[in-house]
């Protein structure tokens, strides 16, 4: 094999393994959704630190809107994607609610944050 072919090898499984994380559900609640809650909030919080709230939101949108289409080009297999306009949405939305929540608690308790 060369090493575009190794490649596509690795990336093909990381793909399916990261799908298959994505169907696991604790409590309910998918972990895709937990996970992009955490890392949009950790986005936002690490650029909070060091730039104006419509800088970090504006960095944290160009992200996700990155992650997005990457991920549009990497569902090339139907049958990883259970609702693909229903995915792309719940994953801003929780993405923007995990920033909502570090800005929340960075007005309320600011020595938090």
């Amino acid at each position: 094999m060369n090493g575009l072919q190794v490649a596509k090898e690795i990336l093909s499984q990381a793909r399916y393994h990261f799908y298959r994380l994505s169907g696991v559900e604790v409590y309910g609640v998918q972990i895709d959704i937990f996970l992009h809650f955490l890392v949009g909030g950790i986005i936002f919080y690490l650029c909070r630190r060091r730039y104006p709230v419509i800088k970090s939101l504006a960095i944290l949108t160009a992200l996700i809107l990155s992650k997005e289409i990457i991920n549009v080009f990497a569902h090339s297999e139907l049958r990883y994607i259970q609702n693909p306009r229903m995915d792309t949405f719940w994953d801003v939305v929780t993405s923007y609610a995990g920033a909502a929540s570090v800005y929340l608690v960075s007005i309320r308790k600011p020595k938090a944050c």
